[in-house]
């Protein structure tokens, strides 16, 4: 029974290692930073589309440093392509890792 929990706990340790070093390297391009207003830096990351529509579906990463509960919905603002976009984005997952929560968001943004 040790032997499988040797094992079993080994297997684990590398796929956790191996995700880290994985979700490092593929960071998505950096959209905007700055500070929440209780001082919680953020980062907010996400690919951006340079085609012009009415509407924009996009996913966004949010970063923040520490442990904190990000919002289930958020009002956005973003300028896509030169064309001002908003709408609510959903949170769809969070996750705390290594002193930092991660937030991903996606929605449907409409020009203005």
């Amino acid at each position: 029974m040790k032997k499988l929990f040797t094992i079993l706990f080994s297997f684990v340790l590398v796929l956790s290692l191996s995700f880290t070093v994985h979700a490092e390297q593929e960071l998505l391009p950096l959209i905007a930073s700055g500070y929440t207003e209780d001082g919680i830096y953020y980062e907010i990351r996400g690919e951006i589309s340079l085609s012009r529509s009415n509407s924009q579906f996009v996913s966004r990463e949010v970063t923040y440093e520490g442990k904190v509960s990000p919002p289930r919905q958020t009002f956005w603002r973003e300028s896509i392509s030169g064309t001002a976009y908003t709408g609510t984005l959903t949170l769809v997952y969070s996750r705390y890792i290594n002193n930092k929560t991660i937030a991903i968001y996606e929605g449907t943004l409409t020009a203005q």
